[in-house]
């Protein structure tokens, strides 16, 4: 049976660990069908319009503010959930109690101690919250450079920063979406491997464009302001 459950573990970590390899390629092969990668052309995008007119400065500073807020959500809750799981982890009376859940696993998949799960979950939990505070960091560098209008390298530096902050701000959703799956491992490994296959679906869903939508460009003239489609692009992130 311990070889069994195991095995289950590797099956959801290769569902999971295959969608990511999957993603990935569609991210630098077809950017455009990923709100990742369609993401990631309008921030460049975005960084020369906000410096190529210091009247469009004062939005770029909203933009990061509310970036940055949302970074630090993250980071409080990362910060509580820490403590919630050392508190769970060092109260034997709790530790008995949340040791006792997996043993309602349907099959019988139940001989992994839930005190190594407990470690696994701090584990993603930590590497959520460095990731967004890196994004924070990197966001707060964003703002020094937004100032440098009409500077090609300060536009350049400044989509490269707001690029790697996008990142990490992925990257520390990516851990807290993890967080599903490894919570629902603590009653049991058959739970985990449902709730790594409803991951994957549900990932699928907030990473591909698939449903299309028209889009309008803002036509700037003289005391009006007029809106002009485009065409059909993905809907934005």
């Amino acid at each position: 049976m311990p070889l069994l459950e195991w095995a289950v573990v590797a099956v959801s970590g290769c569902i999971l660990l295959g969608y990511h390899l999957w993603w990935q390629w569609m991210v630098h092969h077809r950017p455009e069908r990923t709100v990742y990668g369609a993401t990631l052309i309008a921030r460049q995008e975005y960084i020369n319009k906000v410096m190529s007119e210091p009247k469009y400065v004062i939005m770029g500073v909203q933009t990061l503010r509310n970036a940055i807020m949302a970074c630090s959500l993250l980071t409080s809750s990362s910060l509580v959930l820490l403590a919630f799981i050392l508190g769970a982890l060092l109260d034997q009376r709790k530790a008995e109690d949340i040791y006792g859940l997996a043993t309602i696993d349907p099959l019988g998949l139940s001989s992994i101690p839930n005190s190594l799960k407990l470690y696994i979950v701090c584990v993603d939990v930590f590497f959520g919250f460095v990731s967004s505070l890196q994004s924070v960091r990197l966001n707060m560098l964003v703002g020094f450079h937004i100032f440098v209008t009409n500077d090609e390298a300060a536009r350049v530096t400044a989509g490269n920063l707001l690029k790697s902050a996008g990142s990490f701000w992925t990257i520390a959703l990516r851990w807290y979406y993890l967080l599903v799956p490894l919570t629902m491992w603590v009653f049991g490994t058959s739970s985990l491997l449902l709730g790594s296959l409803l991951l994957a679906a549900w990932l699928y869903y907030v990473d591909i464009r698939v449903n299309r939508i028209r889009t309008f460009e803002v036509l700037d003239g003289p005391g009006h302001m007029e809106m002009a489609p485009v065409g059909e692009v993905a809907p934005p992130s």
